[in-house]
C-alpha cells in the first residue's frame, strides 16, 4: 500500500505541472492572439481626428506611423514631413484617410505634398509634386494575406482622394517606371551562301524532241491526162 501510494502521488504531482505549463503558455499565447493588427491601431489613431488638425496630438510622432513613414520615405523622411506637417486638417474620403500639405518649406523636394492611408488596403503612400511632375511613392500591402500576394498585387497602383487626383494622373504607374527599358531587338545578319557551280544539262538522244523539218509547198500539176506521145502504140 505504501508504494502505491507514493506511485499515485507521483501521478498527480505530474499531472499538475503538466497543467500549469499548459496554463502558463496559455496565458503568453493569448495576449498575442488578442493584439489588434497595425491597420486597427491606425484606424483608431486616424478616425477621431477628421477634421482636426493632427499636429495637435503629434500624430505623425505616433510609432506606429513613424516607423512606416521611415520606411516609405526612407532618406527624405525629415524633408517631406517638414511639408506634410503644414497641412492643418485630417480629411477622409470613403475609405481614405489623407492630408495635403498647404505650402512648402523645402521647395527642393516638392511644391505640394500630399499623404494618404488606405483602409481597406491598410497602404500608406505619399506624393510629391514640383515643376509639374508628380512622384508617388507607396508602400506594398499590409494585409493578413500578404504572404499569399502576387508581387504584382502588392504593388497595386494606390487610391487617391479626388482633391489628389490630378496631381496623381501626372505620375507613371510605378510597375511602368520600375520597368527598364526593353534593349533593341537585334536582327541576326546571315552570309548569303555561296553560288552553286554550273553543271551542263546532257539531254538524252532518245528522249529529245524531234527536230521540225521545213515544210515544202505541194506539187500540183494538170488535173487532165497528157496526151500520148506520138508513135506510141
Amino acid at each position: 500500500m505504501p508504494v502505491a501510494f507514493m506511485i499515485r502521488s507521483a501521478a498527480r504531482t505530474s499531472c499538475s505541472l503538466v497543467l500549469a505549463l499548459v496554463l502558463g503558455l496559455a496565458g503568453c499565447v493569448a495576449p498575442v492572439l488578442l493584439m489588434p493588427d497595425s491597420s486597427q491601431v491606425i484606424w483608431a489613431l486616424l478616425k477621431p481626428l477628421v477634421g482636426f488638425d493632427p499636429n495637435t496630438v503629434n500624430l505623425w510622432e505616433q510609432p506606429v506611423i513613424r516607423q512606416r513613414m521611415t520606411t516609405l520615405l526612407g532618406a527624405r523622411y525629415a524633408p517631406v514631413m517638414q511639408i506634410i506637417r503644414t497641412a492643418n486638417e485630417l480629411k477622409q474620403e470613403g475609405p481614405l484617410f489623407y492630408v495635403v500639405s498647404r505650402f512648402t518649406p523645402v521647395p527642393d523636394i516638392a511644391d505640394k505634398a500630399g499623404l494618404v492611408w488606405n483602409k481597406d488596403t491598410n497602404q500608406f503612400a505619399a506624393l510629391l509634386h514640383k515643376d509639374g511632375v508628380t512622384e508617388i511613392l507607396s508602400e506594398k500591402l499590409h494585409t493578413a494575406v500578404v504572404e499569399r500576394a502576387t508581387a504584382e498585387v502588392q504593388q497595386r497602383w494606390p487610391q487617391w482622394p479626388t482633391e489628389l487626383a490630378p496631381l496623381a494622373a501626372l505620375a507613371m504607374p510605378p510597375a511602368a517606371a520600375s520597368m527598364p527599358d526593353a534593349p533593341p531587338t537585334e536582327v541576326p545578319f546571315e552570309i548569303p551562301a555561296p553560288p552553286l557551280p554550273s553543271t551542263p544539262v546532257v539531254i538524252d538522244p532518245p528522249s529529245a524532241p524531234p527536230v521540225p523539218q521545213p515544210l515544202r509547198a505541194p506539187i500540183t500539176g494538170p488535173t487532165t491526162p497528157l496526151p500520148p506521145l506520138s508513135g506510141a502504140p
